[in-house]
């Protein structure tokens, strides 16, 4: 579990390490800007093609990642503590983290589909209008920064659960 947790801890701060990395400064965008923009489009969407990858893969390993915790430990804890009829705390806790973390999860996925088609817009993108290609470019941004949200919440919920079950597990 702790090699599991390293794991995903680890490719957590790479994915921030890599948002904050490729976000600069938000504004309009200079003549020397556009020129890059123009000069340098190639190179601009071959680095978007390799974040493309490599959020995904991303994406599979923490969804995969979260499916599990929630499918195979925080229901089956919830049904068995309903089956054995356990309902003081931190019992109530447990059952509305596993909705928030379900909700958050369903965030993840919706804005997760919602940023990889942003992205792929991009990646299409003409780059002869510099000024609208840097619109779409400060679009992605926002829309990945949104993933770090997602992924900084149900990291709070996976520990506000692990917490809650040593909780439970000090009254049982």
């Amino acid at each position: 579990m702790k090699k599991k947790a390293l794991s995903f801890y680890c490719i957590t701060l790479m994915l921030f390490c890599q948002i904050l990395l490729c976000s600069g400064v938000v504004g309009a965008l200079s003549e020397n800007g556009a020129n890059y923009i123009a000069d340098n489009c190639a190179q601009i969407k071959s680095r978007l093609r390799d974040v493309q990858h490599s959020d995904s893969r991303t994406r599979v390993y923490l969804g995969g990642y979260y499916e599990k915790f929630i499918s195979k430990f925080i229901t089956p804890l919830n049904v068995r503590l309903t089956r054995n009829n356990i309902t003081d705390e931190p019992a109530p806790e447990l059952m509305s983290n596993q909705a928030a973390f379900a909700t958050a999860q369903t965030n993840f996925k919706d804005d997760f589909i919602d940023y990889q088609k942003a992205l792929e817009d991009l990646i299409n993108a003409d780059c002869g209008n510099a000024q609208d290609f840097y619109t779409q470019l400060v679009t992605v941004r926002e829309k990945r920064q949104t993933m770090v949200f997602d992924i900084n919440k149900l990291t709070e919920l996976t520990n506000r659960h692990l917490e809650l079950v040593r909780q439970l597990r000090g009254r049982l």
